[in-house]
């Protein structure tokens, strides 16, 4: 169980570096937190504000974090372990805290892929969020971003949950639950934060 905690706390500590916050802040000294209009530190603010040089820069690493961790984890410990549910959330959970970022942390979306990514090709996951994806963008053009997310993610719940229940592949599938929750979390929230400050400006 020990090994299990070690692999989830090491990707915790990965996910809580903000890349695509600290990046464009030393490369271009630009505050994407402060100069977007959803004040997130992600990759698209990244690239919004900052370039596609930089931009780039930043979903790799975002990718990466979430990646590495798992992949390594693959490798030495057992995948069927419920405990590996942990290691899957690590990433993902450090993103979304910031633990070094004053506990303010992002929306979640690239380093969940490369957590998804990891899994490859024992768990096809992460077709199931690039079609969802592809979906949303067709079928929700007007919605918020967020939103889109929220409904990608809950796409992939259910996805999860039909592997878990049908397929007995309980520790991926959990793990990837829980990833779900934290995503649909952080952008459902961030949108009514938004909401939240639209409103004041309207009452000023």
């Amino acid at each position: 169980m020990m090994r299990y905690v070690i692999f989830a706390a090491v990707g915790f500590v990965l996910g809580g570096i903000l890349f695509s916050y600290y990046i464009p802040k030393w490369i271009k000294h630009i505050d994407i937190r402060e100069k977007s209009p959803d004040h997130n530190p992600g990759t698209a603010n990244a690239f919004m504000l900052a370039g596609s040089a930089v931009g780039l820069l930043c979903l790799g690493c975002d990718l990466l974090k979430g990646y590495v961790p798992v992949a390594l984890a693959m490798q030495s410990l057992d995948a069927a372990n419920l405990a590996f549910a942990l290691v899957l959330i690590g990433p993902v959970l450090g993103h979304a805290c910031g633990p070094f970022n004053n506990w303010k942390g992002g929306k979640c979306i690239a380093v969940s892929f490369g957590v998804l990514m990891a899994l490859l090709p024992v768990d096809a996951s992460v077709w199931v969020l690039i079609l969802s994806y592809l979906a949303a963008v067709v079928l929700m053009r007007r919605q918020p971003n967020e939103k889109k997310t929220a409904y990608v993610y809950g796409v992939l719940a259910v996805y999860e949950g039909y592997q878990w229940l049908a397929m007995g592949r309980s520790a991926v599938a959990v793990g990837i639950l829980g990833i779900c929750g934290i995503v649909i979390y952080r952008n459902l929230s961030g949108m009514r934060g938004r909401g939240a400050e639209k409103d004041k400006i309207v009452q000023k």
